[in-house]
């Protein structure tokens, strides 16, 4: 059994969507390395720095859970409560670290202002592939959280969906028999017997890697792809594209 899903999907979207260059350059330039040549690119290292004002390499394991948790969370505007159940502290620490975060990335709530814009307008939003959708809610928080969740994770779904048509298409070309076995959130596990395995992974990497353009500027999702005998087995494929 071979998964392969789209590398950190949602960030990826979300950091072009709001103009971090921070972000975008890190994805950038650890796109196609091997997941060990990927550990010096680790954006929740990135936002614990800014958060905790450290050196790189003095972040701990738990400033790290502190800064993956609050990017995840100020992405869709969570709350402090949110904020405080996730991490397991106390309401005033939370709204602190949401203040300090809104000071070390106010982009984002720049974007949150310009898709409730958007919603003003005609209350429809519209994602990186063309997906349409009208948000008829009631007008408040509730609405704008779903809004600002809405591009990013419909992109990431339907970009697997167009990825999952490319390689059903593509399969009969293969001398070997692969078999989709599921799709969740933003993987797609296959069946292959295991000699086939390293050349399955190229065909699934050469058909999930779509193009995808925001702002003029062009990206695309990483994938990263784990190999067993059971669904919970699973062991990376590690490999550097780069020299492939």
């Amino acid at each position: 059994i071979i998964q392969a899903d789209y590398s950190q999907a949602e960030a990826v979207v979300v950091a072009h969507l709001t103009g971090n260059q921070k972000m975008i350059k890190m994805f950038y330039d650890s796109f196609g390395l091997s997941k060990e040549e990927k550990k010096p690119y680790d954006i929740h290292i990135l936002k614990a720095v800014e958060l905790y004002k450290v050196p790189w390499e003095e972040v701990t394991s738990e400033q790290r859970s502190v800064g993956k948790t609050i990017r995840h969370a100020r992405n869709y505007d969570a709350g402090p409560t949110v904020l405080a159940n996730k991490l397991g502290c106390n309401l005033a620490r939370a709204k602190s670290l949401i203040a300090l975060d809104k000071q070390v990335d106010p982009l984002l709530d720049l974007w949150h202002v310009r898709v409730q814009e958007d919603l003003k307008r005609n209350r429809t939003l519209v994602n990186l592939l063309g997906r349409k959708h009208r948000f008829l809610d009631r007008w408040g928080d509730s609405l704008f959280r779903s809004a600002y969740s809405y591009v990013p994770q419909s992109t990431v779904g339907d970009l697997l969906n167009t990825a999952l048509i490319r390689i059903y298409n593509a399969m009969p070309l293969l001398h070997f028999d692969l078999r989709i076995l599921l799709q969740l959130h933003d993987a797609v596990y296959v069946m292959v017997e295991e000699g086939n395995v390293l050349e399955t992974v190229k065909f699934l990497r050469s058909h999930m890697l779509i193009p995808l353009k925001y702002n003029n500027q062009e990206f695309m999702i990483d994938v990263d792809f784990k190999a067993g005998d059971s669904w919970g087995e699973g062991k990376d494929v590690d490999i550097s594209w780069r020299t492939e």
